[in-house]
């Protein structure tokens, strides 16, 4: 189960990027509802480009937690780009947590990422009921390093919100929002 432990946080530059998308005009100061409506339909677009791809376009912190390793000792993590492991826990059925150092283990690089034991630090036995949970920071720092078509996609899909919500008739295409998404989904078995 994946657990997102910080907010998702709408930039500025994020923003101004969906305004001109918009064309809207620049040197004036926007309205405030304008603005808390682009950017609940900016929030919008980013959580669902982010659930349909796997890949987090805001950086921020996660947990996932499994009831076991995966066969060879392995997590294998839902999103991507993961940047950083920041801790491995084991909880008992009560709750009881045990941390583990995130030095003992590594990030495969693999697409998914998968948290591996390093070699002679076996993971640890999950207890009878109880869970791994892996802390772990994972997305782009910076709007330009989100790949073209990722912020394409979620820019045409925001400004389809936010025209719905003026009234307008104009919304985002669904066969160019998915035809930008589909070398990013993820394929499954």
């Amino acid at each position: 189960m994946l657990i997102e432990l910080s907010p998702l946080a709408v930039a500025p530059e994020r923003l101004d990027d969906l305004a001109h998308h918009l064309r809207f005009s620049t040197g004036f100061g926007r309205d405030p509802v304008v603005e808390a409506a682009m950017r609940t339909a900016l929030e919008a677009a980013l959580r669902a480009v982010e659930r349909r791809t796997g890949r987090v376009l805001v950086a921020r912190r996660f947990g996932f937690a499994a009831p076991a390793w995966e066969p060879g000792g392995r997590l294998t993590l839902p999103v991507e780009p993961v940047t950083a492991l920041v801790e491995i826990v084991l909880e008992d059925r009560e709750g009881l947590r045990t941390a583990h150092p995130a030095e003992n283990f590594i990030l495969a690089p693999e697409s998914p990422p998968v948290v591996v034991a390093r070699r002679g630090a076996a993971p640890a036995r999950i207890p009878s009921g109880g869970r791994v949970v892996a802390t772990f920071d994972a997305g782009w720092a910076a709007w330009s390093a989100v790949p073209a078509e990722l912020r394409q996609a979620t820019l045409a899909l925001a400004a389809g919100h936010f025209e719905g919500w003026r009234g307008d008739d104009a919304a985002a295409s669904v066969g160019t929002v998915a035809a930008l998404l589909a070398p990013y989904r993820r394929v499954r078995l």
